[in-house]
Order: C-alpha cells, then sequence, then structure tokens
C-alpha cells in the first residue's frame, strides 16, 4: 500500500499564484444603491451637475452687494434653505438669509449675523432668541464692516464639478459614498456579483453544529468558521452540511453542487488515511489539479482543483480541499480562499498588507523541514511602529491560537529560535478598528 503522497510540496508563492491566477473577475449587476454597502463599483460614476448647483450661503447672516458695506440696509426679503430667491436682490438692500440658502442674485456677498446690528421696524412684534430678534422684511440692519466679494459664499460646484467620478470602477462601495450617490439621486449601481460558496465538512467523526456528539464524535467547528468568513467578504453561502466518509455520498452531493457554485470549499478528507476520499474524487472529476501539498505549516495537505467550465453560469469553479485541523483550515482559507473571493468580486488589492513586526513576549521556534505562518497579536505604539507577540501553543488543532490572532508571521524554515525585540514580517490579517478588508 503506497504511504507517501505522489503530489510534489509547492511553495507557498508559487501555490499563491496558481489560485489568484485561477480566479475570475463574475459578471455584474444592476442593484439598489441602498444596499450596496460593501459591494464593489463594475463601472464609475459621474457627477451629472455641479455640487452644490447654486450658489450657497456658509453662515446664517445677509446677502449684500459688497459696494453697499458697512452702512445701513433695509431686508427686502428672506430666504430660508429648501426655499428659492423670488427675484434678484433690489438695490441697496439686503437678504435675510439661513445657512445653505441660494444666494440671491445680485448679491456678492454674505455677511454673518455676528457682524451686524439689527433694528426691528417699529410696531412689529419682535420674537427675541438666544441669539437675538429673528430679523423680517422691513426691518433694518446695520453693517459693522467691510466685505470681500464671495465672502461666505460657496460657488457653484465648488465642490464637486460636473463630471467628477464619484465611484471608481473597482471601488469598494462605502457609506460616505453611498451619501455621494444619494446627493445626486442616484438610486441604482452596478456591482460585481457576489460569489456564490458552497461548504462542507467531511467526516464520520463529525455532527452538525446543535446536534448530539456521541462518544467519538465531535461538533463541526469549521463550517461556521468558514460560513462566516465567506459571507464577511461578500459571498453568498450554500451550506452542504456534514458528509459521512463515503465515496458514493461524496462523489453526489459534490458533483451536484459544483454547477451551482463558484467555489467549492472542503475541510477535511485531504490527508493520507484510507477516508481522505477528496484527492481521488478531484482526480476522477476536475479539470486539473493545481497543487496536493504545500510546503508549508499548518496546512501541508491543502489541495485546489478547478472544474473548468462547468461551475456556475457556465464559468470554472474553483475547489479547495481545506485540512480538517480547525487552526489549518483557519490559515489556509485566510492565505488562499480569501484573496480568490476578493479578486472575483474585483477588489483592487486582495492579498493582505505585509508589514515589519517587532517581537515581544516569548521566542519563536524555527521549523527545520517547512516554513510556518504563526499567529500573532499584532498592536501598533504612538510612533507607527508594529509589534507582535505569539498567541501561545501552535497546534494544528488548538482554534484557541487563532481567537486574538489578527495576523500570521511568516516564519522560515530552518534551526533555533527567533528572540524578542528581533524584527520578523507579519501578514496583517485584521487591526483593531481597522478593518483590512471587508465585504458585506
Amino acid at each position: 500500500m503506497e504511504t507517501s503522497s505522489h503530489y510534489p510540496m509547492e511553495s507557498m508563492d508559487v501555490a499563491l499564484k496558481k489560485v489568484v491566477d485561477a480566479a475570475r473577475l463574475l459578471e455584474e449587476e444592476e442593484i439598489d444603491v441602498s444596499s450596496s454597502i460593501g459591494r464593489i463599483a463594475s463601472r464609475p460614476v459621474y457627477a451629472s451637475h455641479p455640487f452644490p448647483p447654486f450658489r450657497a450661503s456658509i453662515k446664517d447672516g445677509y446677502a449684500v452687494r459688497c459696494s453697499d458695506c458697512p452702512g445701513e440696509l433695509e431686508i427686502s426679503c428672506a430666504v430660508r434653505a429648501g426655499n428659492s430667491p423670488l427675484k434678484a436682490l433690489p438695490e441697496k438692500t439686503a437678504a435675510y438669509i439661513t445657512t445653505g440658502s441660494p444666494v440671491p442674485d445680485g448679491a456678492d456677498a454674505v455677511v454673518q449675523v455676528e457682524d451686524t446690528h439689527l433694528f426691528p421696524s417699529q410696531g412689529r412684534t419682535v420674537v427675541q432668541t438666544s441669539r437675538g430678534p429673528i430679523p423680517e422684511v422691513g426691518d433694518i440692519v446695520k453693517f459693522l464692516r467691510a466685505v470681500n466679494p464671495g465672502e461666505d459664499i460657496r460657488p457653484i460646484g465648488c465642490d464637486i464639478e460636473s463630471g467628477t467620478v464619484l465611484l471608481e470602477e473597482n471601488e469598494e462601495i462605502t457609506s460616505v459614498t453611498l451619501g455621494l450617490l444619494s446627493a445626486f439621486n442616484i438610486s441604482t449601481v452596478f456591482v460585481t456579483r457576489r460569489p456564490v460558496v458552497a461548504l462542507f465538512s467531511t467526516g464520520d467523526e463529525l455532527v452538525n453544529f446543535g446536534e448530539r456528539a456521541d462518544p467519538g464524535q465531535v461538533v463541526d467547528s469549521n463550517r461556521p468558521m468558514l460560513k462566516a468568513m465567506v459571507e464577511q467578504l461578500g459571498a453568498v453561502v450554500l451550506d452542504g452540511k456534514v458528509l459521512r466518509d463515503s465515496q458514493e455520498v461524496l462523489d453526489k452531493r459534490i458533483l451536484e453542487i459544483v454547477s451551482t457554485a463558484d467555489v467549492v470549499i472542503t475541510s477535511g478528507g485531504v490527508s493520507m488515511g484510507s477516508h481522505d476520499l477528496i484527492k481521488p474524487l478531484l482526480e476522477r472529476h476536475s479539470s486539473k489539479i493545481l497543487f496536493g501539498r504545500l510546503c508549508m505549516k499548518p496546512g501541508k495537505p491543502t489541495t485546489v482543483a478547478i472544474f473548468e467550465g462547468k461551475g456556475r453560469n457556465g464559468r470554472n469553479c474553483i475547489f479547495f480541499g481545506l485540512p480538517g485541523n480547525p487552526v489549518s483550515c483557519n490559515v489556509t482559507s485566510n492565505l488562499f480562499v480569501a484573496p480568490v473571493l476578493l479578486k472575483m468580486q474585483g477588489k483592487k488589492s486582495p492579498g493582505f498588507p505585509r508589514v515589519k513586526c517587532r517581537l515581544e513576549g516569548s521566542a519563536i521556534s524555527l521549523d527545520r523541514t517547512r516554513p510556518e505562518y504563526h499567529r500573532v497579536t499584532v498592536r501598533v505604539d504612538e510612533n507607527g511602529q508594529y509589534h507582535c507577540a505569539s498567541t501561545g501553543q501552535q497546534a494544528s488543532s488548538r482554534l484557541l491560537s487563532v481567537r486574538r490572532a489578527n495576523a500570521l508571521v511568516e516564519v522560515p524554515k530552518g534551526e533555533g529560535t527567533i528572540q524578542p525585540n528581533e524584527t520578523v514580517w507579519a501578514l496583517l490579517l485584521d487591526l483593531p478598528g481597522h478593518s483590512l478588508f471587508h465585504v458585506s
């Protein structure tokens, strides 16, 4: 019986390039702007008109002609936000105006209330506020200083000129973007559709979350973890539940779902045991196996294959056979699945930022045969320097080592240790308050 794999050990760099190169941008769809947060634009959007579309007052005050100030002027009209002046400003008069209101033709400046003194007309009822009496037509205003042309007026298009790009192609739509699009009354936007991802866990020892685990069984943690991750990355999940270690069952369930998915992810069944049936399935049915072993720790048995033209909408379907150990599953999904899903949606930079960190706390031991992706917690000090500390014991079954990890340190293969205060390279998965990728 064969006890060694016929798949060569693929380096991380080569494997990642193969996987990312295999990913293709998905089709576009038109959706309502109100549901577009986190989506990636497939077309640019331009401003259809200047903004503001009229000269707008920056302050509460009076619209005037500069040549009339300083001096005393009668209020000939009042312009409030949401209203348009009925006529041009008459000669030798002022218009009471509120912040954001259109400046009447003829006026070339706005004088803030603080630089004036109001004399209400005789006989009228004066309404007092904390800032003084409310001005009315017929009142006299004394202007206490000279005024410069354009003072406290926002010119037409000063914020956004007509034709300005509001949203670039391949840009993620944020709450600010939504505000911009809404300001121009744009109700729909073209985005790249969400990837459809089918998830399975395999193994006779597994039970679905919520089911009772008998002796010798454990509750599946990989699939809920993967489901949350790929949904955070913007994918639509087809949950295939737990599959038994049966070639007939695996063939039937996996092959029938390939045609509905852009990506299929399984966890477990990719090692060298008699019940590890994913690789044989791929050897029989996939178009191409990109690699079947990785020279990395954790995640050595990770397997990726392509079903050419057999996926959703007749496109290629990328198949990820991830290890069953929870940490290996988490690390390999971050390193390989995440960039693929982001590239499919048009994300500009689908990889993780790579930064230099100073190691704190305990030393990190090197593995003589494989480079390791060591789970760490990264912080940034007041000088912008990155520091990292190990999350502890790194066994591939110990999911607790991932709970506080927001980065993976690239530990080269070799002998000895990396000591505290030495510099290491880390892939940033996330930082508190600074999400590095999020598509929803």
